[in-house]
């Protein structure tokens, strides 16, 4: 299953790792040297989003908890709420379950 994030972007809800509130994220200076990491790397998605409200940390499938690999990892940003998109991410899951 994929969720939506605005923008005609979709993602798969398996490689979510997680979805950020972009004032709280913003707030962190080791949130903001992660972000900056990846903008170095090009792993930053649909930067020009207007009125940015949420980021959404996506990692490849291959991607190993507990490695860290900025080279499978990539933020998206989007303009719709992180609490909606959580809202969304949860009705997914319990999609999946069924």
């Amino acid at each position: 299953m994929f969720l939506h994030l605005g923008n005609n972007i979709s993602v798969p809800v398996k490689d979510i790792v997680a979805i950020l509130d972009k004032d709280s994220l913003e707030a962190s200076k080791e949130n903001n040297s992660y972000i900056n990491k990846l903008k170095e790397i090009g792993h930053i998605k649909n930067e020009d989003v207007k009125n940015k409200k949420s980021y959404v940390i996506v990692c490849s499938g291959d991607f190993k908890r507990g490695r860290k690999k900025e080279e499978s990892c990539f933020i998206y940003l989007s303009n719709i709420s992180s609490t909606t998109l959580l809202k969304r991410y949860k009705e997914k899951l319990r999609l999946e379950v069924k």
